[in-house]
């Protein structure tokens, strides 16, 4: 989130954040983030939040891991939280408008805390343990994500400044056993672009390393949806293509040693979304 400070007198004053709200009142003091949810429960997570967007008028799509289980052969991956892509105004001043969503929304919404300091906000699914899903939510504008929201045109967010636009996202029906709804899904070629970008083998940081091996899964389901002639998502822009070349490489490499490794039917896929693969790069991955 970009901050911006100001000089006076030779003294770095920053914007001041909003002013503190009255606590909520609810049922529980703590509320805590489910580590390994069911699939189930984060879907439920799901209609809850798309709810809220609908009744709030905000505009945003599923990103990530979600999106990729939704769309899964092989669907027995964890997906341990909802990633939601907004506009920057809607993290603008502290996530500003996000807290007078969830203070709207207070038995549905809560944030958790945490002894690092790394509050999260929750999706409640489960009121009665205080317990819900884990919410990350990502500004456009960004190298992961540097193309803004356009709606499809059957949309009522499709305005008239984005009307000669390429749409960003589609809706996808989602069913559990009570009901089945239309979700805003990120177009599969910026999912597999977003997740290849932040990609990082180099980093030593735990975190990223264990997030590293939990989107293997995730670009595989993007590369295989990409490569899919009924999306229309492909083949990638070249300029797209050619920018992601070192990662999928480096990738390609990755997976193979985490015993992922590419076929030679996804190497075909690469190569026909346009990124120029040859085939040392696809023995490299058994050799390291």
């Amino acid at each position: 989130m970009l901050t911006i400070c100001f000089v006076l007198k030779g003294v770095i004053q920053r914007p001041n954040p909003p002013p503190r709200r009255a606590r909520l009142r609810r049922p529980h003091i703590h509320y805590t983030h489910n580590f390994n949810p069911e699939f189930w429960e984060v879907l439920s997570a799901a209609f809850i939040w798309d709810e809220i967007a609908d009744a709030e008028e905000l505009e945003y799509v599923f990103v990530g891991s979600f999106a990729a289980r939704l769309n899964a052969i092989n669907n027995d991956f964890i997906v341990h939280d909802l990633e939601i892509l907004v506009a920057p105004a809607v993290l603008a001043n502290y996530h500003e408008r996000l807290t007078d969503i969830m203070h709207r929304n207070p038995n549905r919404m809560a944030i958790t805390r945490s002894d690092r300091g790394l509050n999260r906000h929750i999706i409640v699914t489960d009121e009665y343990a205080g317990r819900g899903i884990a919410v990350q939510f990502f500004a456009t504008g960004t190298p992961e994500f540097p193309d803004q929201l356009v709606a499809p045109r059957d949309s009522h967010f499709r305005t008239l400044e984005t009307i000669d636009m390429v749409e960003t996202y589609r809706f996808q029906d989602a069913a559990d056993q009570y009901q089945l709804r239309p979700l805003p899904i990120l177009r599969f070629h910026l999912l597999l672009h977003q997740r290849l970008t932040r990609f990082d083998t180099n980093s030593t940081d735990q975190d990223i390393a264990a997030r590293n091996y939990r989107d293997i899964e995730d670009v595989v389901v993007f590369l295989q949806c990409t490569s899919n002639p009924n999306f229309g998502d492909s083949p990638l822009p070249p300029a797209m293509a050619n920018s992601l070349l070192n990662n999928v490489r480096a990738w390609i490499r990755y997976a193979g040693i985490s015993n992922h490794p590419t076929t030679p039917e996804e190497l075909q896929m690469w190569r026909n979304l346009g990124v120029a693969l040859t085939d040392a790069d696809f023995w490299a991955q058994y050799y390291y």
